[in-house]
This record gives structure tokens, C-alpha cells and sequence, in this order.
């Protein structure tokens, strides 16, 4: 599967690359390439969490699973009503670790494990929003004011970008070479795109898909035949679901919000999935890792 993660890496770079040089500014090319990414990758990958706790697709142990799920959703939607600057942070912070774990999705770190995590995915996340800061800014507005901070989002890029270097270079890696190339050559892509373009394919091809391809092995290790057809049918009720929820919300808020306020509704509805999500796939990596 290393063979399918290497033609969306490739894909991403591409469209990057494209976006830069041929569709610079344009909006249009943001929402396709964002759209297509996030329907076809993104929002699937965590359609699979049910499936992924020992047991969780019996029916019993699957109803309770579901419960604490939405249990989850649930007090994290209240918090983002009564404390939208703390979920945020929150959100971002949980965010920061779980993209980090997924980037060595592949790779056993065993030297300072959490930290490496957690600095890995600040690199990636902060060079996504402070790059773009104006429209990071314009996004977050509603919730709080970053605007005194500008000074410092290039300090804070570098120090983490410099901080992930050191902490990959220590770790005992077969070709770490390649992957402090891909770190350097991804950052400074990431820094040239906007905001929502960056997210979306490092979302889109450095987590999503890995990540979509470790339940694939997972969930079909004891499947000789129709694999990609049985994993297709795993997916497709809670990705519908998904898609048909976060669309009736956006719909009905499309009258009421600028684009910059649904963006901002939008990335709260994925931090409502993500909080469990990032639970359940926490405890799946840690079990394949052992």
C-alpha cells in the first residue's frame, strides 16, 4: 500500500505545483481540488472508527461504542457554545499530535515518542495557518483576534521547524535522510500555498489516505477475495451519513454566514468528528505499533 501513499504524495505535490505556477488566486481550483480531496479521502478515512476497537463490530459492544462516540460529539459541542477560544486551542492542539502520529503511521519512534508527535504536527499545522495569517486571521475573527500575534508567526514557524528536524535526526530510522528531505520539501511547499489549499492535501495525502490504507490492512488481513469491494461497503454508511449531515448544516447556514464564517462553521463540525476520531485511531495505532 507504501505504492498507493506515493502516488498521493506525487498527486499533491503536483496539484501544488499547479496551483503555484498555473492557478494562482484562483478560488475555483481551491474548491475543486478541496472538495474532491476531502469527499473522496478525507471524511471516509474516519468513517471507519466503529470498525477499528476490539469487538466493535458486535452488535452489543457496537451500540455502546456508538454511544460514547456521540457521548464525545456531544460535550465538545457544548464546549465549543460555552468556550469557543478554549475549544479552538483545544481542537488545534489534539489536531497538532494527531497528524503527527499519522505522519510515522509507517515508522517505530521510540526516543521521546509523544514529543516527536506533537512537535511533527505543530511544524505542519502552524506553517498551514501562519502562511496565510491574513486569511487565518479573517477566518478566526469571529472567535478571537489573532491579528496581535502576526509578529510572531514567522519565529514560531521556524522554531518548530527546526525543532522537527532535530527531534526526527535523533530517532534510530532506516533512510532518515528521505524523510528529513520530505519534511524540509513538504514545509516549504505547505508555506506557498493558502490556507485552505495547504490543509487540504497535507490533510488529504500525508494523513488521511496512510491512515486510510492501515485500516484497509487491517480490516481485510483475513479477506482473500474482494478486498477493495468489501472495504468499500465498510466505509460508505457512516461516509454518507457524514456527508448528508455537514451538508444539510452548511446549506442551512449558507444564508446566514459569509464564506469566511463557513469556513470557520465548517472546520468546528470536523473538530465535533475529530475529538472521537482521534480517540479511537490514538488506541489503533498504539495497538499495530505493539
Amino acid at each position: 500500500m507504501n505504492v498507493i501513499e506515493n502516488i498521493g504524495k506525487i498527486t499533491a505535490v503536483v496539484l501544488a505545483i499547479l496551483y503555484i505556477l498555473v492557478f494562482n488566486e484562483s478560488q475555483t481550483f481551491q474548491w475543486i481540488v478541496f472538495s474532491v480531496v476531502l469527499l473522496s479521502i478525507g471524511i471516509p478515512h474516519g468513517a471507519l472508527d466503529h470498525l477499528l476497537p476490539e469487538g466493535g463490530n458486535k452488535t452489543k459492544k457496537l451500540s455502546i461504542f456508538i454511544l460514547k462516540y456521540l457521548g464525545i460529539i456531544g460535550a465538545y459541542l457544548i464546549l465549543w457554545m460555552i468556550l469557543p477560544a478554549f475549544s479552538l486551542a483545544i481542537f488545534l492542539l489534539i489536531s497538532a499530535y494527531h497528524f503527527g502520529q499519522g505522519h510515522f503511521i509507517h515508522l517505530k519512534i521510540v526516543k521521546y515518542k509523544q514529543l516527536t508527535y506533537f512537535i511533527v504536527g505543530c511544524n505542519f499545522l502552524a506553517i498551514i495557518l501562519f502562511s496565510d495569517y491574513i486569511a487565518t486571521a479573517t477566518i478566526l475573527e469571529s472567535i478571537i483576534d489573532i491579528t496581535p500575534f502576526i509578529d510572531y508567526g514567522s519565529i514560531t514557524m521556524i522554531s518548530l521547524f527546526v525543532s522537527s528536524l532535530i527531534v526526527v535526526s535523533i530517532q534510530n530510522l532506516n533512510k532518515i535522510h528521505l524523510l528529513l528531505a520530505e519534511i524540509i520539501v513538504l514545509s516549504f511547499l505547505l508555506y506557498l500555498l493558502p490556507v485552505l489549499m495547504a490543509f487540504i492535501l497535507y490533510f488529504g495525502f500525508w494523513h488521511a489516505l496512510p491512515s486510510m490504507m492501515a485500516e484497509f490492512d487491517s480490516l481485510t488481513a483475513n479477506i482473500q477475495y474482494g478486498k477493495i469491494k468489501k472495504f468499500i461497503v465498510q466505509l460508505a454508511p457512516f461516509s454518507i451519513i457524514s456527508f448528508i449531515g455537514i451538508g444539510i448544516i452548511l446549506f442551512l447556514a449558507n444564508s446566514y454566514l459569509n464564506e469566511e464564517q463557513m469556513i470557520l462553521l465548517f472546520f468546528i463540525l470536523v473538530s465535533l468528528i475529530s475529538a472521537p476520531h482521534i480517540w479511537v485511531m490514538n488506541n489503533f495505532l498504539e495497538k499495530r505499533e505493539s
